[in-house]
């Protein structure tokens, strides 16, 4: 049973149906979905929940929606993301993640505290060994957040995504528990709640 997540500056919670319609906006911005996604395909309502469900039994292991964290505790602000991971193996000691932030959320670190909660969380619940990225060559945004966090690249895979006219090599990172346990503690000063609501 997933359980919500409360950071520095917002709560991840498990999805649920009610988050569809934000989901459903996100997917159909092609322009941002090429930062996440391989499908170019805009949905009516009806296929995409069909295809959103397809993915949640197949693919996806772990969902979490991103909100805010508002002033008035009691009061759930819209998402402004969300975060998963995917074609989780047990066997193998791997998983891959995905984040998504929304237009309006980029730019201001929240990405990488988003980043930071699910890496805990997977890390804390899983038997992982190791936990990758693919990531789009022109997603300057999001390298930087995985390469902060201690993902090294393993793997290019050139021309992979054509897109603009122009083919696009995908690069595939890899972040080691080792590692992961060296940056830990760093990572949780800045992003924890509990510092920054004893700080305040």
């Amino acid at each position: 049973m997933q359980t919500g997540i409360v950071g520095r500056s917002m709560r991840l919670l498990p999805m649920t149906p009610e988050h569809l319609p934000w989901l459903f906006e996100w997917f159909n911005d092609v322009e941002s979905r090429a930062l996440w996604s391989e499908s170019s395909e805009v949905l009516d309502a009806a296929r995409f929940g069909d295809e959103w469900e397809r993915r949640l039994r197949q693919r996806i292991h772990v969902i979490f929606m991103v909100h805010p964290r508002s002033s008035d505790g009691d009061q759930l602000a819209p998402p402004i993301g969300f975060c998963y991971d995917y074609d989780f193996s047990s066997t193998d000691g791997h998983t891959y993640i995905c984040t998504y932030m929304a237009r309006e959320a980029r730019g201001s670190g929240k990405g990488a505290e988003c980043t930071f909660h699910l890496l805990s969380y997977l890390w804390d619940s899983f038997p992982l060994r190791k936990v990758y990225s693919d990531v789009f060559e022109f997603n300057h945004a999001s390298l930087n957040v995985v390469r902060h966090a201690g993902f090294v690249q393993e793997g290019r895979f050139g021309g992979h995504r054509y897109l603009n006219g122009a083919y696009h090599d995908q690069l595939r990172l890899a972040l080691y528990r080792e590692r992961w346990e060296e940056l830990r503690s760093r990572y949780s000063r800045a992003f924890s709640a509990e510092r920054h609501e004893a700080a305040g």
